[in-house]
């Protein structure tokens, strides 16, 4: 969606908001702790952006 408005796929700001996004996804299954390096893998897939953007 964030493509389609113009923004770069590797923009800064849509990585953090991608985050907060897997976060939420994560809360609502029930997580409250979640491994850094995992989070970030989990991000990366569902993203599909470069892990240094991360």
């Amino acid at each position: 969606m964030a493509q389609k408005l113009g923004c770069d796929k590797n923009s800064p700001l849509l990585a953090e908001a991608g985050i907060l996004c897997v976060l939420h996804q994560l809360s609502d299954e029930g997580h409250v702790f979640y491994p850094q390096d995992t989070l970030i893998e989990k991000a990366i897939e569902i993203l599909e952006v470069e892990p240094g953007v991360l």
